[in-house]
């Protein structure tokens, strides 16, 4: 598995709160040095995605507002392409947000293989740096 050096940033983006700190304490204990940057809902979640600097995106599907797939997609017509774990308790919405081009899904109740989820995730972009994309997002004029 990817240990990803210490340094890498990573938001978080969860209406509940308990869920915000389990992400946070599952992937600070497997990866040493992790920056985790936290966001009550997608809107706000856009916002500082639109600050940059982040390395990987951890999404809940349903958040009031602007839902997790409603950000990631705004994300990228904004050209801001970073790999994303989408997380939800509906395999339906998982496949409904890989459609939108996240590139994983994860149930909730599966948060302990987060970090090896995002390592494959990791390890694909760093693989495919000059690739293109093969989930095109159609952005409105």
């Amino acid at each position: 598995m990817l240990h990803p050096s210490p340094g890498l940033r990573i938001l978080v983006v969860d209406d509940d709160r308990i869920i915000r700190q389990l992400v946070e304490r599952v992937l600070s204990q497997a990866w040493e040095g992790v920056h985790i940057v936290k966001a009550v809902d997608g809107q706000q979640g856009l916002e500082l995605l639109r600050l940059g600097g982040f390395d990987l995106i951890v999404t809940d599907m349903r958040m009031p507002r602007l839902t997790g797939v409603e950000m990631l997609k705004a994300a990228r017509c904004a050209q801001i392409d970073i790999p994303a774990v989408v997380l939800s308790s509906s395999e339906v919405a998982g496949e409904d947000a890989s459609a939108l081009g996240a590139f994983a899904h994860l149930p909730k109740h599966g948060l302990l293989r987060l970090p090896a989820v995002a390592a494959k995730l990791l390890t694909l972009r760093a693989d495919e740096a000059h690739a293109d994309r093969e989930h095109r997002v159609t952005c409105a004029a």
